[in-house]
């Protein structure tokens, strides 16, 4: 009885988690639809003087990349809301159902924008942690260009073995998941099931602290700024050291709200057996399981996550 209750608290807390990160999502979606397009505007406006910046590389790759990564986000949010056109009610037991074939291609667009998101997320936040430091480098000490500016070849060999380590990544990934999906072994239920979820979350947590920390070498950056708009405030009419503490505090608040979530969700997953998660669908008073929230928070300690 105790089992099964935890099982329904640790399912109703996944699922009121689902729906704070699906508002999440949302809210991106939202602002993605209205700041990509500026973004590409003013990129392709400041492209020639760019050019001539050491650290143009870097920054056009990004620039790329960014928008290949938007593109199918917004793919995302378009097969979300096609599920949810699909959905209708059934007249004659009143339950939900959709379309099986928009159903199918849906999930298969999300699959795919999850796949190419695994490979291109943890390059991109490695990429913007070499930009700050590239940045700090070229700022305090700008005789070291010749030494931390790649070539163009240079910079395309490293591009290509970041990609290949992590596709190679994610396959292997990808494969061992499956195994553990497709057994029904419990020793192999009980090694992959505490792993899994606990990779991919150690993988991303440390490139999200990685990319928080770059954002020191802006700091350092910033605090020069000032110093020297301060001394030429009367002069400048710009103040490029908001630009530069703007960009720092939405890069550590949006980093700071994802790990947690992150950390929360990977327990979550340590401790709900994949045998629960596969037969959760299947189970005949599956209705039941949030019919009474309240009473189940009151009797559920958050502390249980982390013991």
């Amino acid at each position: 009885m105790n089992q099964e209750l935890g099982l329904i608290e640790k399912r109703f807390l996944v699922g009121s988690l689902l729906l704070y990160h699906g508002i999440l999502i949302l809210i991106y979606i939202l602002s993605t639809i209205i700041i990509f397009p500026l973004f590409i505007h003013f990129t392709r406006i400041n492209r020639e003087k760019d050019r001539e910046v050491p650290i143009y590389r870097i920054t056009n790759h990004l620039y790329q990349i960014t928008v290949f990564s938007q593109s199918l986000i917004l793919l995302s949010a378009v097969s979300i809301i096609w599920i949810i056109l699909s959905h209708s009610k059934d007249e004659y037991n009143n339950e939900d159902k959709f379309d099986g074939m928009i159903l199918l291609i849906a999930l298969i667009l999300l699959a795919i924008v999850y796949q190419f998101n695994q490979i291109i997320v943890p390059i991109q936040n490695l990429l913007i942690f070499l930009l700050a430091f590239q940045r700090f480098l070229l700022y305090f000490y700008p005789t070291s260009e010749k030494y931390i500016v790649p070539s163009e070849k240079s910079f395309k060999i490293l591009i290509r073995w970041l990609y290949s380590i992590s596709i190679c990544g994610n396959i292997i990934y990808t494969i061992f998941l499956i195994g553990c999906l497709a057994t029904n072994k419990a020793m192999f239920l009980k090694a992959c099931n505490p792993v899994w979820p606990n990779l991919n979350s150690a993988i991303y947590i440390t490139l999200d602290f990685l990319v928080m920390f770059s954002s020191i070498f802006y700091i350092c950056i910033l605090i020069s700024v000032r110093k020297i708009t301060s001394l030429a405030s009367s002069v400048m009419k710009n103040r490029p050291e908001k630009v530069i503490i703007y960009q720092t505090l939405v890069l550590i608040v949006v980093k700071l709200l994802s790990i947690p979530l992150t950390l929360v969700f990977c327990k979550l997953l340590e401790d709900l057996t994949l045998s629960d998660v596969l037969t959760a669908n299947s189970d005949k008073n599956k209705g039941e399981i949030f019919e009474e929230p309240k009473e189940i928070l009151e009797d559920f300690e958050l502390e249980q996550l982390f013991d």
